[in-house]
């Protein structure tokens, strides 16, 4: 999923923590919450571990990061004021990030808790969770907790790994560890790379991998649902990126198309620009106005509708289906289908054309 944009794969995250280590802008890193599209913790190559750039230098940022991996908020919670809370009954109520060692500092009527490792304190200056955060951290590896799989992960093994487990093809299997004498292979619209795939669900035997469009951060402004006539779907925060090779739109080519575009947090509106992409010779490029078949800006929920002209030389038949993307980026205009952007997100999914509108598509 990254190694065709210079990083490497990930791990199954089923079984190990996955911590990227790169150039990454404007940041000291990010990590992914449970249960989000993506998982693992990415860090600046600066601010890793120690180093020689404080007040960033003792390697809290990962143990920062982590903390989110494994549930926790920052110490004022999902927003500032305080009225927003960190899900933790021991961590006193603050009322936005720490910077600095401001051991003094009060808000919410209390002192801040400013050692703690999920506030903004200099690495010097942090030294702590509290005991109700260990225990949501420890949650996470109970039977039913989300992260329970870690406890019985490859990487506590010892000596050699069973073949139809071992992250390789081999032997008579047809994929990585499926086939022959594994598992049947999956296909390609299982969500997992496997077989010959060269991406999730794509290339080798699948549809062209084609561009990548993704918001970098989505905390603030990702897309909280999408409606487009009688279809819906709604993901809530992804991590900048989401897409189901198994969800089809219904869109009509000879009637108005309504569509419901929600933007999630939205006490914190602002101005969002939104785009939506057909992929008419489903190369996976969403290039050209022609494959831009609508464009617009709106504060908070967007409700409008729009017409779809086949643009030549394409043809379609009843029940044709292709890739639809939509984009949604804060503050500033889209300029293409391939598009990665500080904030907002991007999410794909397929599109099932009827020529008459006389009942759902799909």
């Amino acid at each position: 999923m990254y190694a065709n944009q210079g990083g490497k794969d990930a791990w199954p995250v089923h079984e190990y923590l996955n911590i990227w280590v790169g150039n990454v802008a404007g940041v000291l890193g990010y990590a992914y919450m449970p249960g989000t599209m993506h998982d693992g913790v990415v860090i600046n190559y600066r601010y890793f571990g120690i180093n020689n750039k404080p007040p960033f230098h003792l390697g809290r940022t990962v143990t920062h990061e982590v903390g989110h991996w494994l549930n926790l908020y920052h110490t004022w919670g999902l927003s500032t004021g305080c009225d927003a809370d960190d899900e933790v009954e021991d961590t006193p109520n603050s009322a936005e990030p720490n910077f600095g060692c401001k051991l003094e500092h009060q808000s919410c009527g209390g002192m801040d808790m400013v050692e703690n490792f999920m506030d903004y304190s200099d690495d010097a200056c942090m030294n702590l969770f509290t005991k109700g955060q260990v225990n949501r951290m420890e949650s996470l590896f109970t039977p039913d907790g989300f992260r329970h799989s870690l406890l019985s992960s490859h990487g506590l093994d010892e000596g050699i790994q069973e073949p139809c487990s071992n992250l390789i093809k081999d032997n008579a299997e047809t994929g990585v560890d499926c086939g022959g004498a594994c598992l049947p292979c999956p296909t390609c619209t299982d969500q997992i790379k496997n077989g010959n795939e060269t991406d999730v669900d794509c290339g080798g035997d699948c549809r062209p991998c084609g561009c990548k469009s993704t918001g970098q951060y989505s905390l603030m402004d990702y897309i909280e649902s999408i409606k487009i006539n009688d279809s819906i779907s709604g993901t809530a925060d992804n991590g900048g990126y989401y897409f189901n090779t198994k969800k089809y739109f219904s869109l009509y080519t000879n009637v108005t198309n309504t569509i419901e575009l929600t933007p999630g947090k939205s006490e914190n509106v602002g101005q969002h620009f939104w785009n939506i992409w057909i992929d008419w010779n489903k190369d996976g490029m969403y290039a050209g106005e022609r494959e831009r078949v609508y464009s617009t800006a709106a504060l908070g929920k967007l409700s409008d509708s729009f017409a779809i002209g086949i643009p030549f030389p394409f043809e379609i038949d009843e029940h044709d289906t292709f890739p639809i993307r939509i984009q949604m980026k804060w503050g500033d205009h889209l300029v293409s289908g391939c598009d990665t952007f500080d904030f907002g997100e991007v999410e794909d999914y397929n599109v099932l054309f009827c020529l008459l509108y006389t009942s759902r598509c799909v």
